[in-house]
């Protein structure tokens, strides 16, 4: 009994331990024989004879977790990382080879590393540079050694690859010609041979204080992609995310690509340009496409026979980009990111409903409204609209006051985000009363960063507007002056059947992909704010037919 306690406290403590070698322990290394994994061995295969034949016996010890199937049991390391997946190799013997059928493979420096080769910060700007490049050299064949022995484990005890991964994640430097790439090409072969779904693939660390230069960024080996004669009919990838590397994909390697359905380029260089062409020229089942900073995309065209299937779109921040043409009947939602007013563009995408644009406007005073009514021409069919604005000027109030109202016959839900230096300029919100006349839900996001000293009445331009179908407005991140106080009377005194109004000083700051996020309280609010905007807004629901529902956020 004291040598069965023993050998517990050893394995447990060997488990709580930072062990820096991603492989396991055997029992022959343990300080004592365990005499005792006889006897519970012993006692397992009588249980489970016992089972085969139908008999229960009542058991108030029971190891039910290593009694369960291996595949669930691989799903559950799953959501370990490597490095702890492979210590429960020392649990029993049921645990010893768990690890070597991975649902994830996840190859960074974090999990294969020790944390004095991991911690590249460790090399100093003061480093001679001789011994700079002789430590990144350490570290980077110590990583790929380590990889290629863990790979051959796996190998070794799955040849006739029977086991499924579903996903492959590599984080880790590599450069054009540097050392690693025909590995790099091994182990995404590694994967594909397993059926692998998902591939994410960084060939840049965040914390790597010499980042590869865009010359010098990976050329992605597009031909590992059909590494067998039958790779792309058998193909069960589909999901591909690229960070940091040149894409120059040959036509002759296109048919990798015709499973994806699921495509993120981040800070890709798109060699020569046209290689997005025909890159998205071979993707016959793309449902979703995102490009964030790519470079060297001088325009993006989407038609037939090109991505037929595709869904969404999402453009972030590609400062080369000068056109964009899309002709597709299948896309329904899209983001972009960028200078629109410095982009040619055209549509013809009658099913596109759903619509995000986030645009620097600098010195440009009519940018806004002139964006506003460009979009209107062009996607009539919208029925979501989000629009973000941050302009860096001061605009007088009534410079929109005679502009021609551009119409969205179809807009349903319209989201807009104001950010200014100073103040902020609401006169355009009687333009969106006039041209959004089915308009149910109105979301304004604003943030101002300073205020004149003698505040002015935004509303005291705007002529009344009268909507009948505006039935919710949420503000978020209002700070209780003045004009923001106007604003909110005027949509309410204009919005006759108006059910609900949500006010939250909290400012909400677009992630991209859906994803929100909010900022904290303006003490500015908390100083009288929100008191001098509680009062008004009930003193004017008074003279209202319909009653008003009012939220406030953030109470004190």
């Amino acid at each position: 009994m004291n040598n069965e306690r023993q050998t517990k406290c050893y394995i447990f403590s060997v488990l709580l331990t930072d062990i820096y070698n991603p492989f396991p322990y055997t029992l022959s290394s343990l300080p004592f024989a365990p005499f005792s994994f006889l006897e519970k061995k012993k006692k397992k295969n009588m249980q489970r004879k016992k089972q085969k034949e139908g008999v229960v016996e009542e058991v108030g010890d029971q190891d039910y977790l290593t009694a369960l199937p291996a595949p669930i049991l691989c799903n559950i390391l799953s959501f370990l990382s490597t490095r702890e997946a492979v210590k429960t190799s020392v649990l029993s013997s049921t645990w010893r080879n768990v690890w070597k059928t991975p649902n994830n493979l996840v190859l960074d420096a974090h999990n294969f590393l020790n944390p004095q080769q991991d911690a590249v910060t460790n090399i100093s700007h003061h480093s001679s540079a001789t011994s700079s490049f002789k430590l990144k050299c350490d570290r980077t064949w110590a990583f790929l050694n380590r990889v290629n022995l863990y790979l051959l484990r796996l190998s070794q005890f799955d040849p006739n690859f029977r086991s499924k991964i579903e996903n492959l994640s590599i984080c880790f430097t590599f450069r054009r010609g540097g050392h690693g790439c025909y590995d790099l090409a091994q182990w995404i072969g590694f994967a594909l041979d397993r059926k692998v779904d998902k591939i994410d693939l960084c060939f840049s660390e965040s914390h790597e204080l010499s980042a590869p230069s865009h010359g010098a960024l990976l050329l992605f080996p597009c031909e590992v992609l059909l590494n067998k004669e039958f790779a792309f009919v058998n193909s069960c990838l589909k999901h591909v995310r690229l960070a940091h590397c040149a894409l120059a994909p040959h036509p002759a390697f296109n048919p990798g690509f015709a499973t994806i359905t699921t495509l993120d380029l981040h800070k890709v260089d798109l060699v020569g340009g046209e290689q997005v062409q025909v890159l998205l020229a071979s993707c016959h089942s793309l449902e979703w496409l995102r490009l964030s900073k790519c470079h060297n995309m001088g325009y993006l065209k989407i038609e037939y026979p090109s991505c037929q299937k595709l869904r969404h779109l999402s453009v972030n921040r590609c400062h080369k980009l000068k056109a964009l043409v899309l002709r597709s009947s299948s896309l329904e939602s899209m983001e972009y990111t960028g200078t629109w007013y410095m982009i040619e563009t055209m549509f013809d995408t009658p099913n596109l409903k759903s619509y995000s644009c986030r645009m620097v406007l600098g010195s440009d005073q009519g940018g806004e409204m002139s964006q506003y009514s460009r979009l209107a021409i062009e996607l009539p069919q919208l029925q979501t609209l989000f629009l973000e604005c941050k302009c860096m000027l001061y605009v007088p109030v009534n410079t929109m006051a005679n502009s021609i109202v551009a119409t969205f016959p179809n807009l349903r839900h319209l989201i807009i985000t104001k950010e200014a230096v100073h103040q902020q300029n609401f006169c355009w919100i009687e333009i969106v009363l006039k041209g959004c006349p089915i308009l149910t839900r109105l979301d304004l996001n604003i943030w101002t960063h300073m205020k004149f000293d003698v505040e002015f009445m935004a509303t005291s331009w705007l002529q009344a507007c009268p909507h009948s179908n505006l039935k919710e407005v949420t503000i978020t991140g209002i700070r209780g002056h003045e004009s923001e106080i106007e604003i909110a009377v005027y949509l309410l005194q204009n919005a006759r059947e108006l059910q609900k109004m949500i006010i939250d000083p909290r400012r909400r700051v677009y992630l991209g992909n859906g994803k929100w996020s909010s900022s904290q309280v303006c003490q500015t609010w908390n100083n009288g704010g929100r008191q001098r905007l509680h009062h008004l807004l009930y003193q004017q629901a008074q003279h209202l037919s319909s009653p008003v529902k009012f939220f406030f956020c953030c109470q004190p």
